[in-house]
């Protein structure tokens, strides 16, 4: 199966949301499924070995990782111009399933009317 996680969240963040979707994605690849992280930011030099050492990944397979734009999620603009690159990505990549932890994502997606799962871990 072909799967679309989408995170806003940066690799060097060491907090639990990130350390959930490396998690996830590793799960997911350890089924022997496709995963495509959609990330707003990745360094130019990053090497995922790094990534497998740092949060202990087990699969052999690795997920690929999409890198969309070229900045933090610092304000509502850079997430809707990340999230409107992601629809655009999503499309070319036909995904059989979408996943995103962000409600930002849900709404942009389902405007779209792109069938996919929204993951929340807090009351609203």
């Amino acid at each position: 199966m072909k799967i679309v996680y989408i995170a806003e969240t940066s690799l060097t963040n060491k907090s639990a949301y990130t350390q959930h979707v490396v998690k996830m994605s590793d799960a997911f690849c350890q089924l022997n499924h496709d995963l495509i992280l959609y990330l707003p930011k990745v360094k130019e030099n990053f090497i995922f070995n790094q990534l497998k050492n740092k949060f202990l990944l087990v699969a052999e397979k690795e997920f690929k990782i999409k890198s969309l734009i070229d900045a933090k999620l610092t304000n509502i603009f850079y997430k809707l111009f990340f999230l409107i690159k992601v629809i655009k990505n999503i499309k070319s990549d036909k995904p059989d399933l979408i996943l995103t932890r962000s409600f930002l994502s849900s709404v942009l997606l389902s405007i779209f009317k792109i069938n996919h799962i929204l993951e929340i871990h807090s009351e609203f």
